[in-house]
């Protein structure tokens, strides 16, 4: 339980701190500490609008572990976001207490400066066309917080970075674990201690709004940063949300998202966008039949509970919904997306701030490398998803949407570490949303060779429905001809459209025993006035390195390259018989021993 106390043993209370105020973006910030424990951070308790003992709400727990340079709360500052449910032009009160790091609630302390009364008004930016209103929320990246229709906004506010409907990235070589400890992922919205992504610059028509925003890292702790402390990202997202022209229900979204790092970040599935909605509408309504554009049944599909694994759907149109039981709600449509879909529902209260929710992201696949854009349209139509999908059959026979994305497929065999020898084969599968022109094997950078395509993989259907048959793809890659040790794989497959998708990057090692030495022969001597030439012929199953030629003992000449042969200045021969042998060589030191010839100068 936590008191509002100032306790204190002899005379010193043991968690001291401040709530030093709230800014006008709604930023609280303060510092607290155990003088138990001056070294170590606590946490600080947030309440609102009541005490915690007197039906206050409990927002959050934030660690007190900012640095700062006054000496009285030297490394034990701290910051947080005021959620956006309290941004409704209320008076509210703010309650927070320091958290003994021993964990004795007697010793919890209500910060001084406590209970503080905030006024903050929303500062959603609003469209309306007399039919529906859309909402952008510019202190958290431009992200859209609310497509109403009939005065309901279907979009979960619960925060304001992590939900609505927007953008973020992953790498697919970064680690993602259940604790949300992950890697590289910019997200438009902002990171997940609720701090939004700040706007580069934001421009508003009659009928459109542009921002430009430099996202924050979803997980900064491990980039630099912590609580309070947000790390911007190496990417720009560029937005324009705009009414679509003849269809009053649609948002078009442009999305132009450039990576201006010079690194790699792997290929793997966008969040382009992710799409959170609220409790209530529940059913998960798409086409999943083999004839799209048909007007064929559509269905209601199942969804995991969060933290589950996502399932597949088959969306040949490119659209899913979420809908209530009267079939209205939000229906996004992707023109150049996969035709699948993943989502799943999240368990909680209901309502627009409310935790319990429905997710999906169309599939998106893609790889952010130094200068890479990834630039295309989404459409978030409100209402009956009938009339929605009357919409999008119309803007289907109108768009004409390049082909953006890479082809979608994974490399099988080898595994990464895996030890080689001989002739290995690298297979896996891979398709496209147009069609494969091309899949190479590289090794070390280097093109090994084109791999065969069309191979049949019906297995791949079980996790990709309706997934094309012949799409698997094999390469005998002979390791003889490169050295023992780790090398570098990585398969490439490229579309008609010139999208190249790195489909892994594993690491072999090549072992090769070798034990058999070169065959070499001379093969035959000619001479002239000046000269005595000799040929020599040398094989080895790994590859001959080197040829020696040994005159009555004597080194005369080396070649590196087939044909080997060698021309000796008759002036450094002695008249009289002369013994030739020659000597080849291989990677691994083996050599072979020719028997010798007898030649004689007169």
């Amino acid at each position: 339980m936590i008191v509002a106390s100032t306790t204190a043993r002899a005379g010193t209370f043991l968690v001291v701190g401040a709530l030093e105020g709230i800014d006008q973006n709604g930023i609280a910030s303060g510092w607290a500490q155990d003088l138990d424990a001056p070294s170590s951070p606590i946490f600080v308790h947030v309440y609102f609008d009541g005490p915690a003992s007197a039906g206050g709400t409990f927002i959050a727990a934030v660690a007190a572990n900012i640095p700062r340079t006054d000496p009285v709360a030297g490394p034990h500052g701290f910051r947080f976001s005021i959620p956006d449910r309290y941004r409704d032009g209320a008076l509210h009160t703010l309650y927070v207490y320091g958290i003994d790091s021993g964990g004795v609630a007697s010793e919890n302390l209500l910060l001084s400066a406590v209970p503080q009364t905030f006024r903050l008004d929303s500062t959603v930016v609003h469209l309306d066309n007399g039919v529906i209103r859309f909402g952008l929320e510019p202190r958290c990246g431009g992200t859209l917080v609310e497509l109403s229709v009939l005065g309901q906004n279907l979009v979960n506010n619960s925060d304001c970075t992590g939900r609505q409907v927007q953008a973020a990235l992953y790498d697919g070589k970064a680690a993602y674990d259940s604790q949300e400890v992950w890697g590289w992922d910019p997200v438009q919205g902002g990171d997940i201690y609720n701090f939004g992504s700040p706007l580069l610059t934001m421009t508003t028509s009659q009928d459109s709004v542009y921002i430009a925003t430099q996202p924050y890292e979803w997980y900064p702790d491990n980039k630099g940063g912590g609580p309070g402390r947000p790390v911007p990202s190496d990417v720009m997202i560029e937005q324009t949300a705009s009414f679509v022209p003849g269809y009053p229900y649609a948002v078009r979204l442009h999305y132009r998202i450039t990576h201006f790092g010079l690194d790699t970040h792997g290929y793997a599935v966008q969040e382009f966008p992710a799409v959170y909605v609220n409790r209530g509408y529940d059913h998960f309504v798409s086409y999943a039949g083999t004839a799209p554009w048909t007007s064929g049944v559509v269905s209601e599909n199942m969804l995991s509970a969060q933290g589950q694994p996502a399932l597949m759907h088959y969306v040949s149109e490119h659209w899913a919904a979420f809908v209530n039981d009267q079939g209205v709600g939000l229906t996004v449509y992707v023109p150049q997306q996969y035709p699948y879909a993943a989502g799943f529902q999240i368990s909680g209260t209901t309502g627009e701030y409310g935790w319990g929710a429905n997710y999906f992201r169309p599939h998106v696949p893609f790889a952010f490398g130094p200068g890479s854009v990834l630039e295309g349209d989404v459409y978030v139509i409100a209402g009956d998803y009938r009339e929605a999908r009357q919409t999008i059959a119309a803007l289907h026979t109108t768009l004409n949407e390049p082909d953006i994305l890479p082809s979608l497929g994974n490399l099988d065999m080898p595994l990464t570490g895996q030890q080689v020898s001989g002739t290995v084969s690298v297979s896996g599968w891979v398709f496209d949303d147009t069609q494969i022109a091309q899949v190479d094997v590289v090794i070390d950078g280097t093109p090994a060779g084109t791999a065969r395509y069309g191979l049949s993989r019906p297995d791949i259907a079980i996790w990709y429905p309706h997934a094309p048959e012949q799409i698997g793809f094999s390469y005998d890659l002979d390791t003889r001809r490169y050295a023992n040790g780790l090398h570098g794989l990585s398969v490439r497959a490229t579309d008609t459209s010139g999208n190249v998708t790195v489909l892994s990057e594993p690491s072999i090692v090549v072992n090769n025993v070798d034990g058999t030495a070169p065959i070499v022969a001379i093969g035959s001597t000619s001479a002239n006035k000046r000269t005595l030439n000799v040929a020599v012929q040398a094989t080895d199953n790994f590859g001959v390195t080197r040829v020696e030629l040994y005159v009555d003992g004597r080194l005369a000449g080396t070649d590196l390259t087939n044909p080997y042969s060698f021309a000796l200045t008759l002036r450094s021969l002695t008249t009289g018989v002369h013994n030739l042998v020659a000597k080849a060589y291989d990677a691994a030191g083996n050599a072979g021993v020719s028997g010798p010839v007898q030649w004689v100068k007169r």
